[in-house]
Protein backbone atom coordinates (compact mmCIF):
# COMPACT_ATOMS: atom_id res chain seq x y z
CA UNK A 1 0.00 0.00 0.00
CA UNK A 2 1.46 3.10 -0.93
CA UNK A 3 1.85 5.56 1.87
CA UNK A 4 0.76 9.14 1.90
CA UNK A 5 2.53 12.00 1.84
CA UNK A 6 2.23 13.76 5.14
CA UNK A 7 1.29 17.44 4.08
CA UNK A 8 1.77 20.50 6.31
CA UNK A 9 -0.44 21.07 9.26
CA UNK A 10 -2.59 24.18 8.23
CA UNK A 11 -3.56 22.17 4.85
CA UNK A 12 -5.03 18.96 7.12
CA UNK A 13 -7.08 21.89 8.93
CA UNK A 14 -8.38 23.57 6.31
CA UNK A 15 -9.28 19.91 5.00
CA UNK A 16 -10.87 18.73 7.71
CA UNK A 17 -12.62 21.97 7.73
CA UNK A 18 -13.93 22.00 4.22
CA UNK A 19 -15.03 18.47 5.47
CA UNK A 20 -16.87 19.44 8.68
CA UNK A 21 -18.77 22.24 6.54
CA UNK A 22 -19.54 18.82 4.39
CA UNK A 23 -20.50 16.66 7.18
CA UNK A 24 -22.17 19.90 8.98
CA UNK A 25 -24.74 20.47 5.64
CA UNK A 26 -25.38 16.76 5.24
CA UNK A 27 -27.03 16.48 8.45
CA UNK A 28 -29.14 19.98 8.34
CA UNK A 29 -30.79 18.38 5.49
CA UNK A 30 -31.48 15.38 7.32
CA UNK A 31 -33.31 17.25 9.94
CA UNK A 32 -34.87 19.00 6.75
CA UNK A 33 -35.63 15.33 5.73
CA UNK A 34 -36.77 13.98 8.76
CA UNK A 35 -39.27 17.11 9.54
CA UNK A 36 -40.70 17.03 5.72
CA UNK A 37 -41.39 13.12 6.47
CA UNK A 38 -42.93 14.23 9.47
CA UNK A 39 -46.17 15.16 6.82
CA UNK A 40 -46.92 12.12 5.75
CA UNK A 41 -46.65 10.57 9.13
CA UNK A 42 -48.87 13.12 10.18
CA UNK A 43 -51.30 13.01 7.64
CA UNK A 44 -51.79 8.89 8.32
CA UNK A 45 -52.29 10.13 11.99
CA UNK A 46 -55.10 12.36 10.92
CA UNK A 47 -56.88 9.58 8.50
CA UNK A 48 -56.70 7.30 11.11
CA UNK A 49 -58.28 9.27 13.61
CA UNK A 50 -60.58 10.80 10.96
CA UNK A 51 -62.08 7.11 9.81
CA UNK A 52 -61.74 5.44 12.99
CA UNK A 53 -65.38 4.39 13.25
CA UNK A 54 -65.88 3.54 9.75
CA UNK A 55 -65.91 0.03 8.31
CA UNK A 56 -63.07 -1.93 7.27
CA UNK A 57 -62.24 -5.45 6.71
CA UNK A 58 -58.53 -5.07 7.47
CA UNK A 59 -57.66 -3.21 10.91
CA UNK A 60 -56.55 -0.01 8.73
CA UNK A 61 -57.43 2.30 10.89
CA UNK A 62 -54.93 1.14 14.05
CA UNK A 63 -52.78 0.39 11.40
CA UNK A 64 -52.45 3.40 10.35
CA UNK A 65 -52.76 5.20 13.77
CA UNK A 66 -50.21 3.23 15.13
CA UNK A 67 -47.34 4.08 12.12
CA UNK A 68 -48.62 7.84 11.93
CA UNK A 69 -47.95 8.64 15.76
CA UNK A 70 -45.00 5.93 16.27
CA UNK A 71 -43.57 8.00 13.56
CA UNK A 72 -44.17 11.20 14.62
CA UNK A 73 -43.04 10.08 18.07
CA UNK A 74 -39.72 9.40 16.48
CA UNK A 75 -39.23 12.57 14.63
CA UNK A 76 -38.40 15.01 17.73
CA UNK A 77 -35.84 12.72 19.05
CA UNK A 78 -33.90 12.35 15.41
CA UNK A 79 -34.05 15.71 15.05
CA UNK A 80 -32.81 16.65 18.46
CA UNK A 81 -30.13 13.71 17.83
CA UNK A 82 -29.05 15.72 14.16
CA UNK A 83 -29.02 18.75 15.54
CA UNK A 84 -26.16 17.79 18.89
CA UNK A 85 -24.43 15.66 16.41
CA UNK A 86 -23.91 19.20 14.02
CA UNK A 87 -23.35 21.23 17.00
CA UNK A 88 -20.93 18.92 18.03
CA UNK A 89 -19.09 18.51 14.65
CA UNK A 90 -19.18 22.51 14.76
CA UNK A 91 -17.31 22.95 18.17
CA UNK A 92 -14.90 20.37 17.75
CA UNK A 93 -13.66 19.70 13.87
CA UNK A 94 -15.05 23.47 13.11
CA UNK A 95 -12.44 24.74 15.79
CA UNK A 96 -9.42 25.45 13.68
CA UNK A 97 -7.23 25.61 17.02
CA UNK A 98 -8.12 22.11 18.56
CA UNK A 99 -7.98 20.28 15.08
CA UNK A 100 -4.55 21.62 14.59
CA UNK A 101 -3.96 20.24 18.10
CA UNK A 102 -5.25 17.01 17.46
CA UNK A 103 -3.29 16.72 14.22
CA UNK A 104 0.26 17.72 16.05
CA UNK A 105 -0.53 15.34 19.28
CA UNK A 106 -1.36 12.44 16.55
CA UNK A 107 1.70 12.83 14.75
CA UNK A 108 3.81 13.16 17.63
CA UNK A 109 2.09 9.96 18.86
CA UNK A 110 3.08 8.16 15.31
CA UNK A 111 6.60 9.07 15.99
CA UNK A 112 6.74 8.34 19.32
CA UNK A 113 7.91 12.09 20.08
CA UNK A 114 6.83 13.61 23.75
CA UNK A 115 3.89 16.19 23.08
CA UNK A 116 3.49 18.55 25.55
CA UNK A 117 -0.46 18.24 26.26
CA UNK A 118 -2.72 21.65 26.50
CA UNK A 119 -5.62 21.07 29.71
CA UNK A 120 -8.12 23.54 27.66
CA UNK A 121 -7.87 21.08 24.61
CA UNK A 122 -7.51 17.73 26.71
CA UNK A 123 -10.69 18.67 28.42
CA UNK A 124 -12.95 20.33 25.27
CA UNK A 125 -11.62 16.47 23.43
CA UNK A 126 -12.74 14.18 26.57
CA UNK A 127 -16.01 16.28 26.72
CA UNK A 128 -16.71 15.57 23.38
CA UNK A 129 -15.08 11.72 23.30
CA UNK A 130 -16.93 10.99 26.98
CA UNK A 131 -20.65 12.35 25.71
CA UNK A 132 -20.36 9.62 23.03
CA UNK A 133 -20.47 6.98 25.41
CA UNK A 134 -23.89 8.00 27.14
CA UNK A 135 -26.70 7.67 25.10
CA UNK A 136 -28.99 10.06 25.51
CA UNK A 137 -32.99 9.63 26.67
CA UNK A 138 -33.55 10.47 22.40
CA UNK A 139 -30.94 7.86 21.44
CA UNK A 140 -32.92 5.01 24.18
CA UNK A 141 -36.37 6.21 22.32
CA UNK A 142 -35.08 5.83 19.26
CA UNK A 143 -33.54 2.57 20.12
CA UNK A 144 -36.87 1.82 21.16
CA UNK A 145 -39.02 2.83 18.95
CA UNK A 146 -37.32 1.58 15.50
CA UNK A 147 -37.43 -2.00 15.60
CA UNK A 148 -40.89 -2.66 16.51
CA UNK A 149 -42.06 0.39 14.51
CA UNK A 150 -40.52 -1.64 11.64
CA UNK A 151 -41.73 -5.07 12.61
CA UNK A 152 -45.73 -3.16 12.79
CA UNK A 153 -45.00 -1.60 9.12
CA UNK A 154 -43.84 -4.70 7.51
CA UNK A 155 -46.84 -6.88 9.13
CA UNK A 156 -49.54 -4.71 7.24
CA UNK A 157 -47.78 -4.38 4.37
CA UNK A 158 -48.02 -8.49 4.32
Amino acid sequence: MAEIERGDTQQMVNFVGMAAGSASAMIGAGAASVLIEAIPQGIALFVALQSWNEPCNQPLQLWLAVVGGVSLLITVPAVIILCRERRKINETVGNEELVSYMVRKQRAEQDHQHFEEISEFEEELQETMGSESRPSCADSLMRCLQCPLLVWQISGIV
